[in-house]
């Protein structure tokens, strides 16, 4: 068996428990281990780390132990508590006290023998704390209490804590959201089940409230969602809406002039194409400019396990005047567009108001909440899912099909020329 380099100092940590009456011995041989460490890289001597999740399981914990002895040498992380030697005699598959298996694959100094120049190498034997543990802990609590689909919450809440033990998920904050959300889609097909990572902690308190306040600032930034509003040659109309649909408590005063200074164009084209979500209420409020006075049943939002469902009809008053039911409309789409704005692409589509133009969209129709889950990381879970009242389903995974497939930069001079032609206009 290979022996550990005397240019290395190993740390091993494996997943053993600890009892109350050691917690003092432990603490004391962590901060003396991390010390001694931090000498042996001054020294500019190589510490190799393999890191190892949290177990549970005698089983595991014997595999473990065999694979520690033979990947001495390349070390886990410094820090760790005490392994009893009653737990070690448990646990060694060979009936071997785990400290002769261990010190059979390398050399272990005794204490102070680190601090000497040429530096053996050291063998700690510890209870990996695997940092991100409540983490999963809660989101997986989270998914169960309220992912839309109850049973599949349960399958995902088994594998992210599968991954978990694996080691999979034994990397910075960062690519653990990236992780941790690949791991949730795979299992649940859901684009909006993501765990998210903010470089700034997220304020404490009630999430609705936390959220609103973030995305009340946002909307203040972009001019309401509302990038441009242009009456174009042939007296087509054009209003782009990016990043979001935001509610109208936040962005009606943006949303209504916009289509207001559209409403006696010959034509309108509504570009969502860089859209990436939004509110159901809004994307009433802007159908309700596209019909007529008569309000027109939209979609269902239908929460969990059937609770409760709500209805979204366009409005019979809107501010200002509507475009009308009559003329025209496109909507453009592309691969970007998402969640509430394919809603709007979605419901016109369905009811036969809108061609939508350009391509597929992303294929997310669960609305979700948003949940801290530490100071940086804050889970968004599908907390109820769309039922368009004419096609029974709705937009998820499958997206929004184009009724004219183009390309997404092209989708505009092509709604364009179709706006031109059946508004019967001539450019100038």
């Amino acid at each position: 068996m290979k022996s550990a380099s005397s240019s290395d100092v190993v740390v091993a940590l494996l997943p053993f428990p600890i009892h109350a009456d050691e917690h003092a011995e432990a603490r004391f041989l962590q901060v003396r281990l991390v010390q001694r460490a931090d000498r042996v890289r001054q020294r500019g001597t190589k510490i190799v780390q393999l890191r190892a999740g949290e177990t549970h399981g005698a089983q595991h914990q014997q595999r473990l132990v065999v694979r520690a002895a033979h990947l001495v040498g390349h070390g886990v992380q410094e820090r760790g508590v005490l392994l009893t030697r009653s737990d070690a005699a448990q646990l060694d598959p060979r009936g071997r006290p785990l400290e002769q298996l261990l010190r059979a694959a390398a050399d272990v100094p005794r204490a102070g023998d680190g601090d000497q120049a040429g530096a053996r190498s050291l063998l700690y034997c510890g209870h990996v704390t695997d940092p991100h543990s409540p983490l999963i802990r809660r989101l997986g609590a989270l998914l169960v209490e309220h992912y839309v689909f109850p049973e599949v919450a349960r399958d995902v809440s088994s594998a992210l804590t599968a991954s978990q033990e694996s080691g999979r998920y034994d990397v910075e904050a960062a690519e653990l959201a990236a992780r941790v959300t690949e791991g949730l889609q795979s299992v649940s097909g859901d684009r909006h089940l993501r765990l998210l990572h903010s470089a700034d902690p997220i304020p404490d308190g009630d999430d609705h409230e936390v959220e609103a306040a973030a995305l009340t600032s946002y909307a203040d930034d972009t001019a309401g969602g509302v990038r441009r509003v242009e009456r174009m040659d042939g007296n087509i109309g054009l209003v782009d809406l990016a990043p979001l649909l935001f509610p109208p408590s936040m962005a009606a005063p943006a949303v209504t002039s916009a289509m207001n200074l559209v409403a006696t164009t010959a034509a309108l084209v509504v570009d969502v194409r860089d859209c990436i979500g939004g509110d159901p209420t809004m994307v009433a409020l802007l159908c309700s400019y596209l019909f007529d006075e008569e309000p027109v049943h939209l979609t269902d939002v239908v929460e969990r396990a059937g609770a409760s469902t709500r209805q979204y009809w366009t409005l019979p008053h809107v501010p200002g005047r509507r475009f009308g039911g009559a003329k025209p409309v496109y909507v453009l789409t592309g691969p970007a567009t998402f969640s509430g704005a394919e809603e709007l692409a979605y419901d016109l589509q369905q009811l036969g108001r809108a061609t939508v133009v350009g391509e597929r969209t992303r294929g997310g129709a669960h609305p979700r909440q948003a949940f801290r889950v530490d100071p940086h990381p804050q889970v968004t879970i599908p907390v109820a899912r769309a039922v368009n009242p004419v096609s029974g389903t709705n937009c998820e995974t499958c997206g929004v099909q184009p009724d004219v497939d183009v390309g997404a930069a092209a989708a505009l001079d092509t709604a364009r020329a179709l706006a031109v032609d059946a508004a019967g206009s001539v450019p100038q």
